[in-house]
């Protein structure tokens, strides 16, 4: 491997690649950034059997072909101390020498050979969407899933192409969110789904969180990729699939509505937020609805700090139902919402909270009350 590239290129990927490459005591190669020179084309990938990252760059004047793998970390360190030039890489007797104005290194590595190659799902591409359609997705979802839970089916995040459509739901049992993402160039006969692993979803909002562009989806019964694609590079994540039925959550989701309100959001937070600043330990807020009066009425109180209480105008209808809310879970719900206002409804003091955007149906979170 003998060629040259430019340092921002590298700056811009390797600290995807790092993050992916991981420790192992049993598979040590696993810490390493696969590089590969072939026909032109700059090829690095990292894995930690979960996910995996490879990106393809465009490179001219390869002088030799070949491949190493390399400690991840430090080679992506060492790039993003380096001035913006371009940057010399010569692979020779298993080590990697750099040269850039001013520097030079040599980084011992492994045999690539022992580097697990990456699987390739490109045959079954499902859908197309927008890079920030996708991200704004995963945004709205990915903060209440715990990928430490005890229950693998909702570790993830539930993923499902649809007709010119992709949705993205996460929960944790106690609350709920669902947001839908405009696609095209869909590629199925019926809907398509799996759970994906949280850490799948969060490298993909770094990853694509920064790119104009289109991302393909490809999806099998076992893995799922994300492939984005443009004249300087072409980036693919891919991930196993959690295995496990995810709960049949569209029956609590909220048909119909016996308390609804329609209230401006900015207000609505800043009231639970002021609030909330009274609340005891369990971080509670009452919230009572008063149709006739067209408000809503938030409460809290502790025996350390006191008591507050706010008022929400608003389109108020229905009957006062009264229920009892986290009131970090309630931001939670309302932080992603953009729209200026919003629609917050209740069935029963005992069933599922509806916080959704008033303009929009791509975006629905549903929230468990407190037992009064």
């Amino acid at each position: 491997m003998k060629f040259k590239t430019e340092v921002k290129k590298l700056k811009r990927i390797l600290p995807f690649l790092a993050r992916v490459s991981s420790s192992s005591v049993t598979m040590p190669i696993l810490s390493n950034i696969h590089l590969k020179v072939k026909e032109n084309k700059f090829i690095l990938s990292a894995t930690n059997l979960e996910i995996g990252i490879e990106v393809k760059l465009n490179v001219e004047n390869v002088e030799k072909e070949g491949e190493i793998a390399i400690p991840g970390k430090i080679f992506s360190d060492f790039i993003s101390l380096l001035p913006e030039k371009e940057v010399y890489l010569e692979e020779k007797e298993k080590s990697l020498t750099l040269k850039c104005e001013g520097f030079e290194t040599k980084i011992l590595g492994q045999d690539p050979k022992e580097f697990p190659p990456l699987p390739s799902i490109e045959g079954i591409k499902k859908a197309t969407l927008d890079a920030s359609e996708l991200t704004k997705g995963i945004s709205k979802v990915a903060h209440i899933v715990s990928p430490k839970d005890s229950r693998i089916e909702i570790s993830g995040i539930y993923f499902e192409v649809l007709k010119n459509e992709v949705k993205l739901v996460g929960t944790d049992s106690i609350r709920l969110a669902q947001a839908i993402c405009s696609a095209y160039d869909t590629n199925l006969d019926k809907p398509k789904s799996g759970i994906v692993p949280l850490s799948a979803f969060v490298n993909a909002n770094h990853i694509f969180g920064g790119i104009e562009g289109d991302v393909e989806i490809f999806l099998s019964p076992n893995q799922i990729s994300f492939k984005s694609i443009s004249s300087e590079l072409e980036i693919t994540l891919l991930s196993r699939l959690i295995e496990g039925k995810f709960p049949e959550y569209e029956e609590v989701i909220p048909r119909e509505l016996n308390f609804k309100a329609i209230l401006n959001r900015e207000e609505f937070i800043q009231k639970i937020k002021a609030v909330s600043l009274f609340s005891s330990k369990i971080q509670d807020i009452k919230i009572s609805p008063k149709p006739d009066q067209g408000k809503i009425i938030l409460f809290s109180e502790s025996t350390e700090k006191g008591a507050a209480q706010s008022e929400v105008y608003g389109k108020i209808e229905g009957k006062e139902i009264v229920a009892v809310f986290n009131f970090k879970f309630l931001l939670d719900g309302l932080s992603p919402i953009k729209s200026e206002e919003i629609v917050f409804g209740l069935t029963s003091a005992n069933s599922p909270a509806l916080i959704k955007p008033l303009d929009k149906e791509d975006y629905l979170y549903i929230l468990m009350p407190k037992s009064l």
